[in-house]
């Protein structure tokens, strides 16, 4: 039985068997995304692209990547953050928060532990959301 949840665990986490990179390079993405910046999105897109097998979170990343525009960004977050919180609530990394905003439609996303920091609106909403258990 053992033998069995390790795979299901497993199929659902690829991503991070083949990078421990995946999850620091999406936590880059989402502070400055958070400070209205996209200073370092696309690199940190493009090491979640070049690191993962998952290829829902791979394409996500890859368009991502291309983003120069801020807003543009917030909407392609979206897509690489499901599988990502996705991952999240199957292995409960440490020190890491899965946080929902109300205010936009399949807002989800994973922060460190700590204040609210949403990446979808930045300093116009920086404390909207909440910590989901």
């Amino acid at each position: 039985m053992k033998n069995i949840i390790l795979a299901a665990i497993l199929s659902i986490t690829p991503c991070f068997a083949s990078s421990p990179e995946v999850l620091k390079s999406y936590l880059v993405i989402q502070v400055a995304l958070a400070a209205d910046s996209m200073k370092g999105v696309p690199a940190a897109a493009a090491k979640i692209a070049k690191g993962t097998k998952v290829e829902k979170l791979k394409a996500a990343a890859e368009i991502l990547a291309k983003d120069n525009d801020l807003e543009a960004a917030r909407i392609h977050f979206k897509a690489v953050s499901k599988p990502m919180v996705e991952w999240a609530v199957t292995t409960k990394p440490k020190g890491i928060d899965r946080a929902t905003c109300p205010m936009t439609e399949e807002g989800h996303w994973l922060q460190k532990k700590g204040p609210i920091r949403n990446p979808y609106y930045g300093s116009t909403m920086l404390e909207c959301g909440l910590v989901q258990q």
